[in-house]
């Protein structure tokens, strides 16, 4: 444009020195945003300071991708903020007390174009680092959030799982660093915002372990089949009283190990047998002769014993020996079960009563099964000392089983009262 203005100008000097009549030369071209001075005959800006041209119009600021230039404006890279960070966090699931490693995948990838629509730009791969990291913790439904082992300030976290189960929400913040800017834009930035990712860690019991519950801690006795085998007129009885059987656990109850104790059963049996020999002590007839021997599950009719009556001196026979003795041995059933009964419910309760706190730096505590190991020996003592304690009630003297000792223990050939008196009460024959 400038070449042509001073060619313009030659032509006008060489014709003006002709004798020919002068001819004014128009203005040439300007640029845009320039006015043809006519005075000084040239193309002068008419932009006010500190404006730049644009699309034939003086701007205040450039728009697009453009910045002010010596009055011009000239293309620029403006970074496009619609390129956060991205990536995710894995979260892992855990035990009780149980280390766990959570990692992050976390990238920022920058874009920006150059001048206006259909301008030039570029993509990084990425562009930025992430050079800032910040786990942190909060209560999901856990009452407890665990405990961070080490850095929380990289890309990858080591957390140890509470004491308690439940969820236990697990945050990253990450942030980038971002690399210099090559002919930026005015007010174009590169550094993106922070971003928060987060991810859900599920704490559940140990393998074998369970919640407490309602169970059955009730003692139940158990009478199998008794032993009833008497053939011969010589009789004598039994009573067994095997010690009881219990199950123990220990169950997680609200950040503990709580212990429950199910399956009670104690057994007790009662044989009436013949013995080889007579047994000193035991019920016994003069002459066994005198007396059929018949089963004892027969009617008296069936006995074929004409002594058989409920007379005052009537003779002893088979029938009410046997009687006798199957009532008193069931006298000792109801007594066992009674003391023994009061003695196994007194050591449930203390069975129950005992609980162990979980406690993530003593792995003694951290499991069901490590949590009953430290507390059976406690517990089946106290269900030894329940039988014991029983055993020395049942045998104390002045109980009412010596009482009942004295009426079904008959040693003498007749009965000084009606047989019916010397049974316990209502037995009958």
């Amino acid at each position: 444009m400038r070449i042509k203005i001073i060619l313009l100008l030659q032509v006008c000097f060489l014709l003006a020195g002709l004798t020919m009549p002068v001819v004014a030369c128009p203005p040439p071209d300007c640029d845009d945003c320039e006015t043809w001075d006519p005075e000084t005959e040239t193309c002068d800006p008419d932009c006010s300071s500190g404006q730049c041209c644009q699309d034939d119009s003086c701007v205040d600021t450039c728009s697009g991708c453009y910045k002010c230039l010596d009055g011009s404006c000239e293309p620029c890279k403006c970074w496009d903020d619609g390129n956060p960070i991205t990536g995710s966090i894995n979260v892992q699931n855990a035990k009780l007390c149980e280390e766990v490693t959570h990692t992050s995948s976390i990238s920022d990838t920058d874009h920006w174009f150059k001048g206006g629509n259909g301008g030039e730009g570029c993509e990084g791969s990425p562009s930025d680092t992430i050079d800032s990291y910040s786990w942190s913790k909060i209560a999901g439904d856990n009452p407890e959030t665990g405990t961070f082992i080490g850095a929380t300030d990289e890309a990858t976290v080591t957390w140890r799982a509470p004491q308690c189960t439940g969820t236990v929400t697990i945050k990253l913040n990450a942030d980038d660093k971002p690399n210099p800017m090559d002919n930026p834009c005015p007010d174009s930035d590169r550094d993106d915002p922070n971003k928060v990712f987060e991810g859900t860690s599920t704490v559940s019991l140990p393998s074998g372990c369970e919640y407490a519950g309602e169970h059955d801690s009730n003692v139940h006795w158990i009478n199998p089949n008794d032993d009833f085998n008497s053939t011969t007129c010589t009789v004598f009885g039994d009573f067994y009283r095997p010690d009881a059987t219990y199950n123990v656990n220990f169950k997680y109850e609200g950040c503990q190990w709580a212990c429950e104790v199910n399956d009670v059963e104690a057994e007790t049996r009662i044989r009436v047998r013949d013995p080889n020999s007579l047994l000193p002590g035991k019920v016994s007839i003069s002459q066994a002769s005198d007396v059929p021997c018949a089963d004892a599950n027969l009617a008296k009719s069936d006995l074929n014993d004409p002594n058989l009556n409920d007379d005052v001196g009537a003779d002893l026979s088979k029938y009410w020996i046997y009687s006798a003795i199957v009532a008193h041995e069931q006298k000792h059933r109801t007594d066992w079960q009674t003391f023994y009964g009061d003695e196994l419910a007194n050591a449930v309760s203390y069975a129950e009563s005992q609980s162990v706190s979980i406690d993530c730096d003593d792995p003694n505590t951290i499991t069901c099964g490590s949590a009953k190991s430290s507390k059976i020996a406690d517990i089946n003592d106290r269900f030894n000392k329940a039988y014991q304690d029983a055993y020395k009630q049942y045998d104390l003297p002045g109980t009412s089983l010596k009482e009942h000792e004295q009426r079904a223990y008959l040693v003498e050939n007749a009965i000084e009262q009606p047989v019916s008196d010397a049974l316990p009460g209502g037995c009958t024959p």
